[in-house]
C-alpha cells in the first residue's frame, strides 16, 4: 500500500483542509472589520510562512490563495525569492500590465527551471497555481519581491537593492559584503519584502496582499534573527494591519508569543513530514557532501519525486480536489 493512503492519511489531510478554512474566515472577518471601521481602500496584510522543506506547507498556501478569491477578487501576492530573477538586468520600474506580465514570466521561468533539493515539485505545485489564478483571475497578482542577490549576498548593482539598504541601514551598509542570512541581511530583506508588498498592494488597488516567506521571517528565530527586525516588526511599525498565519511545525514558532492575538493565527494541523532529494535525479543517492549533512539534519520522510508526487497528490484527493491534482510523469524529474 501507498505510504501516503489510508484512513490515517485521509483523517491527516482533512484536518489541514479545516484549518486552511479556518484562516480563510479569519482572514475574511479581519477584512470586514477593516472595511466597517472605514478602511476600505486600506489593504489587509497576510504573513504566510513556511518551513521549506515541508511540502504540506506549500498546499497549505496554494488552497488558502484558491478559497480566499471567494471572497476577494483582488489579491496580491509576494513570494520570497530575487525580484530580479526573470531579469537580473531590469533596473526599470514596472506597473500596469507591464508588471503583471513580469509577474507571469518570473513565475513561468521558476516553474520551468528553479530547482531546489527542499519540496522540490511542492514548490512546482505552488507556482503552477499561481499561474492558473492568474489566468483566471485578472485581479490577481503574484510575483518575487526579496532582494537582488548574488553569491549568498544582497546584490547591490542592482538599484532597487541598493536603495532600500541606504533607506533601512545608512549608506555605509552598502560598501558591506551582507550576506543574505545574517542578521542585518534579513533585516533588509524583511524591510525590502515588506516595502514592495505594501508598494504593489497599493498600486494595483488590492484589498487583500499575502506575503510567502520561511517562517523565520514572520516574527524571527530562535538564533539571531530577532523580532524586532521581523516582518511582522516591520508591518506593526508602519501601523499597517496584518495577520501572521503561522504553521506550527512542532514547536511554538519563535517570538510568536511577542504577537497579541488580533496580529496571529495558529494552525495546528498542518503535516510536518519533510521533502528531500536531489531533483536532478529525483532520488537521494547520498552522493553529495550537502546531501549526506542534510539528510542527517532533517532525517526527511519523503525520499524521491515519486514520492513526493504521490504525497501531494493523494492529499489532494482525499480532501476532493482531484482536479487540482499535479500531473508529471512519474520515475523521471522532468
Amino acid at each position: 500500500m501507498d505510504k501516503f493512503s489510508g484512513e490515517i492519511f485521509e483523517v491527516s489531510a482533512r484536518a489541514m483542509l479545516a484549518d486552511v478554512n479556518g484562516a480563510v474566515e479569519r482572514i475574511v472577518a479581519e477584512r470586514k472589520q477593516l472595511d466597517e471601521d472605514g478602511y476600505v481602500d486600506t489593504p489587509l496584510y497576510v504573513l504566510l510562512g513556511e518551513i521549506h522543506n515541508m511540502p504540506a506547507h506549500m498546499v497549505f498556501h496554494t488552497l488558502l490563495l484558491r478559497q480566499l478569491q471567494a471572497y476577494e477578487d483582488s489579491i496580491v501576492v509576494g513570494i520570497e525569492g530575487e525580484h530580479n530573477y526573470f531579469d537580473p538586468d531590469c533596473q526599470e520600474p514596472l506597473n500596469g500590465g507591464a508588471l503583471r506580465q513580469y509577474g507571469v514570466d518570473s513565475i513561468e521561468k521558476a516553474l520551468a527551471e528553479r530547482s531546489t533539493y527542499d519540496a522540490f515539485l511542492a514548490n512546482k505545485f505552488l507556482y503552477r497555481s499561481l499561474l492558473n489564478y492568474m489566468t483566471d483571475n485578472r485581479s490577481f497578482l503574484a510575483m518575487f519581491n526579496d532582494v537582488a542577490s548574488k553569491n549568498y549576498a544582497l546584490d547591490f548593482s542592482d538599484r532597487s537593492t541598493y536603495e532600500a539598504a541606504q533607506a533601512f541601514a545608512g549608506e555605509d551598509v552598502v560598501d558591506e559584503n551582507v550576506h543574505v542570512t545574517k542578521p542585518l541581511g534579513i533585516f533588509l530583506r524583511n524591510a525590502f519584502m515588506t516595502s514592495t508588498l505594501q508598494n504593489l498592494a497599493e498600486e494595483q488597488g488590492a484589498r487583500i496582499a499575502v506575503q510567502i516567506c520561511g517562517a523565520g521571517h514572520v516574527a524571527g528565530n530562535y538564533h539571531d534573527w530577532t523580532q524586532e527586525h521581523s516582518m511582522s516588526a516591520c508591518y506593526y511599525n508602519l501601523g499597517l494591519p496584518f495577520l501572521a498565519v503561522f504553521l506550527q511545525d512542532g514547536i511554538v514558532p519563535a517570538y510568536a508569543d511577542q504577537l497579541t492575538d488580533e496580529y496571529k493565527y495558529f494552525a495546528q494541523n498542518v503535516p510536518t513530514l519533510r521533502s528531500f532529494y536531489n531533483p536532478a535525479t529525483g532520488t537521494v543517492d547520498l552522493g553529495d557532501k550537502y546531501e549526506r549533512r542534510t539528510y542527517r539534519r532533517n532525517m526527511p520522510e519523503i525520499k524521491s519525486l515519486d514520492e513526493e508526487a504521490a504525497y501531494i497528490n493523494n492529499t489532494l484527493a482525499a480532501i476532493g480536489l482531484e482536479d487540482a491534482q499535479f500531473n508529471i510523469k512519474l520515475n523521471s524529474p522532468k
